[in-house]
């Protein structure tokens, strides 16, 4: 519709500048101020379409928010009746617009994934892949207000992620978004267990673990998924409430020696962090305390701590904690 209104409004301009110029032709007398007309239209012609195509650019946010600069990522597949098929392709599409939450609302998301989808196919398909990205939307919701992710046990949280899934998106939609994912979860619940089993030393770990990959192709499979794989077992380290020498053994038996090290220096880093956000936190329960000093005093002071303590970006993200009430989350491993 803006782009109809642009072709109209340009219609109309150049209607009006075309009067003028007959107009201007049939002057027996020419004259300078005839010049300067025709040099001031064009430039006002130039400038209100510059303008328009601003307006049109600030208006989608693929092209001026984060999303700026990167290509559309996912896709949509049909099958012979003309209906898309849920899969991984199209669970990366919805994913790539819903990235812009925060940053955009989500009736603004939705228009430019109906853009998106309407430069490609016809309305019929493009309501019924819209359909489909109101049941992940919904998904999405009741996943934010359950529980899942307080559960301690990993393999309690898969199960519950499971039928949560085909509860709210259906048996066909929850295989196709979610099929690889869960398959890859559930090996890797089956090598944490081989890696923490007490009965089994070092060298049977290690045989039973190749066993297992070589049977399941692991090492294909997983090589993206790494870093998510490293945090899941991680929080079940963590859960366990490990060593440092019991992480690195369990570690280096799922990863490799040099890799139980790189994840042992990411835990010196957040532990690091939670100590400064402890010191952080402690230190604005004492400023918001103290009787001396009035509203605007106390906010320049808690201003002032957070940047004793935290880089520009680190400042921000605590401001965003804050914000949203989470701080005292991120201090219980909620973050």
């Amino acid at each position: 519709m803006n782009g109809r209104r642009g072709i109209l409004g340009a219609a109309a301009l150049a209607a009006a500048i075309a009067a003028g110029l007959w107009w201007w032709r049939s002057t027996p007398v020419a004259s300078p101020v005839v010049g300067q007309a025709r040099a001031t239209v064009a430039a006002s012609h130039e400038q209100m379409t510059e303008q328009s195509a601003a307006a049109q650019h600030a208006a989608d946010p693929l092209r001026s928010g984060s999303l700026r600069g990167t290509e559309v990522d996912g896709d949509v597949h049909f099958d012979e009746r003309g209906a898309p098929i849920p899969d991984a392709d199209l669970r990366r599409l919805f994913d790539y617009h819903l990235s812009l939450i925060g940053e955009q609302s989500l009736d603004t998301i939705r228009a430019a994934l109906r853009r998106t989808l309407s430069a490609r196919w016809d309305v019929a398909r493009v309501e019924r892949v819209m359909a489909l990205f109101e049941r992940y939307l919904s998904y999405r919701e009741a996943l934010a207000q359950s529980h899942i992710a307080d559960d301690p046990d990993s393999a309690r949280r898969l199960a519950e992620a499971k039928r949560l899934r085909r509860q709210t998106l259906g048996e066909s939609m929850a295989n196709g978004f979610f099929a690889e994912e869960e398959a890859l979860a559930e090996l890797t619940l089956r090598r944490v267990r081989i890696a923490s089993d007490a009965d089994l030393d070092s060298q049977r770990k290690r045989e039973a673990l190749r066993a297992l990959d070589a049977t399941a192709n692991y090492d294909a499979r997983a090589a993206a998924d790494l870093p998510e794989v490293a945090a899941a077992q991680a929080a079940e380290l963590e859960h366990r409430q490990l060593s440092p020498a019991q992480r690195s053994a369990e570690r280096s038996a799922l990863w490799g020696p040099e890799a139980a090290q790189r994840l042992a220096t990411l835990d010196a880093e957040q532990a690091e962090w939670d100590a400064r956000v402890r010191r952080y936190a402690d230190a604005r329960a004492r400023i918001a305390a103290d009787p001396r000093l009035n509203p605007q005093a106390r906010t320049q002071a808690i201003a002032r701590l957070r940047a004793q303590l935290f880089a520009p970006n680190e400042q921000r993200r605590i401001a965003s904690l804050e914000a949203v009430g989470q701080l005292e989350a991120a201090l219980s491993g909620g973050q």
